[in-house]
Order: C-alpha cells, then sequence, then structure tokens
C-alpha cells in the first residue's frame, strides 16, 4: 500500500426490530465526510418489511450501494452473513443504535491508512455521552437504576482492575508485549485498547474474514454475549493492534426495549465467558487462572443486585448454574472437545 492511498470501506448492521434505532443511526452514517461504498443490514425482525422499507427510504438518494437480507435471530450469525457482502478494505460493524459523529469514519479510516506495515487489525472509536441528534433524537428516561450505575462504575472499574483484573483485558496486555510498537499512534491521536466493545468496532476485512464470529455463542440468549471481546481476542492472537481513534465520538443511544431473559442472560454471560477463556488462552496462562476469582466477584455482584428486583434475581440463578459447569469447560483439552461439551451445556437451557 503507498503512503496516503484512501481505502474503502463498508458498513454491516445486525439489527432486530429495532425500527427506531435505525431511523436514527442509518442516516448519520450515511451523512459522514467519508461515505461507505456498502451498505449491508441484516435483520432478524418479526416485520422484515417494515425494515426493509425503511432502509429503502433512508438510502434512496444515497449513491452507495445496499444490501438487506432477512435471516433467523442471532447477532454472530448475522454478523458472519454481512461479512459474506464486504467488498471493500475495512468494514465497520455498529449496532443499530450507534449514533456516530461528524467525521467518526474519517478518523478511524485514518488511522487504517496510516498503518502501513498493517499490524493494526481493527479500530474502534470513542464512547461520548452526548448525542449528535441531541435536539432531534428520540430521548427516553433513564431509570434511577441505570443514573446511579454510570455514575458509580468508574469507582467500579478501578476496584475491578486492584482485586478482580478482568482475565480478557490481563490476556490482551499479555499479547501486546508480542507485537511490534505503533511510533505514530500519538500524532493520530489513538491508544491500542484490549479489546473493542461490539457497537463502535471495525476491522480490516481481511482479517476478520479470515476469522469470523463464534456462532457458538448465539446458543442460548441469541445476541451472543461477549461476542466482541471473543473478536477482539482473535484479532490479537493473529498478531495485529486493536486501537482507539480517540477523535472519532460515538453515542450508544441503548434504546430501552424487551430485555433477555433473566436466567439466560445470567446463564450465558458467565458461560460465555469461560468458554471463550478456555478458548484462546493456554492451560498455564495467568489470566486463564484468574477466570474462577473474577467470576465470583460476578457472582457476588449478581447476588447483590438480587437483593433489588425479581430480574436480577433470576440473572444471579442463571449465572450460578453456568458457574457450576466451568469444570466441564476447564477439563476440555481441545477445540473439538470444548465446543461439544459447551454446546451440550447450552442445548439444557434453549
Amino acid at each position: 500500500m503507498l503512503k496516503n492511498e484512501q481505502l474503502n470501506f463498508d458498513v454491516a448492521i445486525a439489527t432486530r426490530n429495532r425500527f427506531d434505532a435505525l431511523r436514527l443511526s442509518i442516516p448519520l452514517i450515511l451523512s459522514q465526510s467519508r461515505q461507505p461504498k456498502l451498505l449491508i443490514v441484516v435483520d432478524s425482525s418479526d416485520d422484515f418489511e417494515s425494515i426493509r422499507n425503511l432502509v429503502l427510504e433512508c438510502t434512496k438518494d444515497w449513491s452507495g450501494k445496499t444490501v438487506v437480507v432477512h435471516t433467523e435471530p442471532g447477532l454472530t450469525p448475522q454478523r458472519n452473513l454481512a461479512l459474506s457482502y464486504v467488498e471493500s478494505d475495512v468494514v465497520f460493524f455498529p449496532d443499530d443504535d450507534s449514533l456516530w459523529h461528524p467525521n467518526f469514519a474519517d478518523e478511524v479510516m485514518k488511522v487504517y491508512e496510516n498503518d502501513l506495515d498493517q499490524v493494526v487489525g481493527g479500530v474502534c472509536g470513542r464512547l461520548v455521552t452526548s448525542s449528535p441528534l441531541e435536539d432531534r433524537a428520540m430521548i427516553y428516561k433513564k431509570s434511577l437504576i441505570y443514573l446511579i450505575k454510570s455514575k458509580i462504575q468508574p469507582y467500579r472499574n478501578r476496584l475491578e482492575n486492584a482485586f478482580f483484573p478482568k482475565p480478557f483485558n490481563t490476556y490482551a496486555r499479555q499479547r501486546w508485549s508480542l507485537l511490534p510498537v505503533i511510533p505514530w499512534l500519538s500524532q493520530r491521536n489513538s491508544v491500542v485498547v484490549e479489546s473493542m466493545a461490539g457497537f463502535r468496532m471495525s476491522f480490516r476485512s481481511s482479517v476478520v474474514k479470515s476469522i469470523g464470529f463464534d456462532n457458538l455463542l448465539a446458543k442460548v440468549v441469541g445476541y451472543s454475549t461477549h461476542e466482541d471481546m471473543e473478536v477482539s481476542l482473535n484479532v490479537l492472537n493473529q498478531n495485529k493492534h486493536l486501537v482507539a481513534a480517540l477523535n472519532a465520538k460515538v453515542f450508544h443511544h441503548t434504546f430501552p426495549g424487551k430485555r433477555a431473559n433473566g436466567f439466560k442472560y445470567g446463564f450465558s454471560w458467565i458461560l460465555n465467558y469461560i468458554y471463550i477463556v478456555c478458548k484462546h488462552m493456554p492451560e498455564e496462562s495467568k489470566s486463564r487462572k484468574q477466570c474462577t476469582r473474577y467470576l465470583v466477584y460476578k457472582l457476588v455482584s449478581y447476588g447483590l443486585g438480587g437483593l433489588f428486583n425479581r430480574y436480577s434475581r433470576d440473572v444471579f440463578k442463571g449465572a450460578l448454574v453456568a458457574f457450576r459447569q466451568r469444570s466441564r469447560l476447564y477439563r476440555c483439552s481441545n477445540r473439538e472437545e470444548l465446543n461439544f461439551e459447551f454446546s451440550a451445556i447450552c442445548s439444557k437451557q434453549m
């Protein structure tokens, strides 16, 4: 690749029953200073015709190509289907409620274009608390619990990092020591990161196509808990860095909607975590050895949350059931055995 060569990108959105979210997010994507070549919407809604008509309406005056397809529910299978349509050098995977600030795409693409040695496998934006549609977006009232959680989360993060480090993060930092330093990152106001949250991630198409998204993670809940962490670890294991472009701002609208069954959510959160650790981390890895300690901490957190409402109690019950299955996954000696055991455990909860 020659210096300053401009790369192309596609945008792939996996969605289900989120008409109002798409109505806000797609116009922001198509009004960026840098335009995608292709918009791919993989929908699993109950009313596909409404979603299809909305996407076509949003894109009727747009010069790029649009693909809208319907499939069965499941976030990772939907994203894999979207990958089969990708044509460009880079693919963005925003959530249907990811609201891009102006120049989001351009700031992300500049990181890829500066990466002449192609040591960067994925780039994400920076989460901000202000919506680019502050005066026009559909505003919803956030619950008191949500507001309290958002205020204490920074303190909770510091507590976790000090006493209950996340295996996903500690393993990623170990991988960094094996990767080349990127000297120009600070010039682009960018930093390497351990993982990329699903609502703001992008990848070199060649990298993500070679690894794909793990369909097993959609076994119980459907929206594939920790699928973003799993693909992030997979990119790192391909000896590629993950980078955050701090000038690329994105607001996660997180539309209110029907939550997953509490028991299944808690079950998937814990079981998927253990599965990913076993899949990517060697048995002798320090990060793998930290997993049980971290998950006990999560169980205690869920248990305390259960003091306040029934949904949280259901989450705790599901998490506890999954935690008790951990030895079945830990003792697997190869990927085939791990996949079989994980699927067998999940099948009892479907």
